[in-house]
């Protein structure tokens, strides 16, 4: 796993991509992406949906899809730095890094929230 590339799916999604869109997957997965960004409340979008199921399958997936698609074309050291500054700028840097680590490494969260 890297800092930048598309997130990993659960399983039934990214391995029944077809066509151009199976470039994805040659992808290392990574912590940030515009679609993580994007979609940093995916859960709490869905929950408010009358049909969580539809709604991902059918809205927020091919989204990521086309996002994780673009990024494959444009990735460069210049794109990465661009969405983990955008990460920084939404401050949800600090919220999935502690997401991650929170369990493995605890002092993290107080030297994180004096680096703020």
């Amino acid at each position: 796993m890297s800092f930048v590339g598309p997130r990993p799916d659960i399983p039934g999604y990214y391995d029944t991509l077809e066509g151009e869109a199976r470039k994805i997957i040659t992808l290392k997965p990574g912590l940030f992406s515009w679609a993580a960004l994007k979609y940093y409340n995916e859960e709490t979008l869905l929950k408010s949906q009358d049909n969580a199921q539809y709604y991902n399958n059918n809205i927020i997936f091919p989204d990521k899809v086309s996002m994780n698609l673009e990024y494959y074309y444009k990735r460069s050291l210049k794109e990465d730095l661009k969405i983990l500054l955008a990460s920084t700028k939404k401050n949800n840097f600090q919220f999935n890094f502690l997401l991650i680590f929170k369990q493995r490494i605890p002092i993290l969260e107080l030297v994180l929230c004096f680096s703020s």
